[in-house]
This record gives C-alpha cells, sequence and structure tokens, in this order.
C-alpha cells in the first residue's frame, strides 16, 4: 500500500455480498499477513454508502455472466 502513495488505515475493499468480503479478507489475509489485514478496512457496499473512506477497490459480480 505505501507503494501506491495510501496512508495505512485509508484503505477500503468494498463489496456488495457479506460472504465475499470474507473471502476478500481471507485471501489478503493469505497473501500479506495478519498485520497487513489491519491496514485495510473491509465492508459492505451498505455499510460504507454514508462513510467516505478514500481510495477504494471494489468488486463486483455479474450472475448472468
Amino acid at each position: 500500500m505505501q507503494a501506491h502513495g495510501a496512508e495505512v488505515g485509508k484503505v477500503a475493499v468494498l463489496s456488495p455480498y457479506k460472504a465475499q468480503v470474507a473471502a476478500l479478507e481471507r485471501a489478503f489475509r493469505a497473501a500479506h499477513g495478519a498485520a497487513a489485514l489491519a491496514a485495510v478496512e473491509f465492508g459492505t457496499v451498505d455499510g460504507f454508502q454514508a462513510r467516505r473512506p478514500p481510495p477504494r477497490a471494489t468488486r463486483a459480480t455479474c450472475a448472468a455472466c
């Protein structure tokens, strides 16, 4: 994250589904370790609608694809 210029605690990963959020957290932890997990906020789109955590990485799905 520091390589991209983001401050720790300023990154949010959003997904429309709770199960997908959990899967993304597990994948992130496996790739970067538990300590790095504290620097990223994971949540659903609904949970972040009233907030504005910059920058955002969003994963979308398509049921008809």
